[in-house]
């Protein structure tokens, strides 16, 4: 029996090789709707990455050079973040099926900049001044025993923060 046409053809076909890093490199528009499919789908960025075949600083120079992209980027950011609220939403429902503690666990590591535990502290003077340090060193020359004097040094010497450790310090 003779085989159809179009295997014979396969055959003499050479097989498609596996895409060169400068290929899979070459900018195309049709990376902007495969970014936001991904990012529909909850991916992160180093996973649209790997799933587009391209590094890091590819992904950095798309996003500098076309606006498109750059534009596709956020969009997918956005969807992903949806994905995951829509995730924990459904989860709440499962009840015991449903690991609450990874899934915060992962919200706050893959968008730290919206569920990570915020601690701001704000250090400042009076009125959200400039902190204002004054240094007052005892007035040694008013006292009469020498010895007072000293003890009275070493304790103003102490209280600097270049002090040096109680171990250097010499005993007369």
């Amino acid at each position: 029996m003779a085989k159809p046409k179009t295997e014979a053809k396969r055959k003499r076909e050479k097989p498609q090789e596996a895409q060169t890093k400068a290929e899979r490199c070459k900018w195309d528009t049709a990376y902007c709707e495969r970014v936001e499919a991904l990012g529909a789908e909850g991916k992160s960025v180093p996973e649209i990455r790997r799933a587009l075949g391209i590094s890091p600083s590819a992904w950095r120079n798309w996003t500098k050079a076309h606006p498109c992209f750059a534009e596709s980027v956020e969009l997918a950011a956005d969807l992903a973040e949806a994905w995951w609220i829509d995730v924990g939403r459904k989860g709440m429902m499962l009840g015991t099926n449903f690991s609450a503690q990874t899934f915060i666990y992962l919200t706050k590591n893959i968008f730290p900049a919206r569920f990570r535990d915020r601690q701001d502290h704000t250090v400042s003077g009076p009125n959200d001044g400039p902190i204002v340090q004054e240094l007052r060193a005892p007035d040694l020359m008013s006292i009469a025993d020498p010895r007072e004097a000293l003890k009275q040094f070493e304790a103003f010497r102490s209280s600097l923060a270049l002090a040096a450790p109680a171990s250097a310090v010499t005993k007369h």
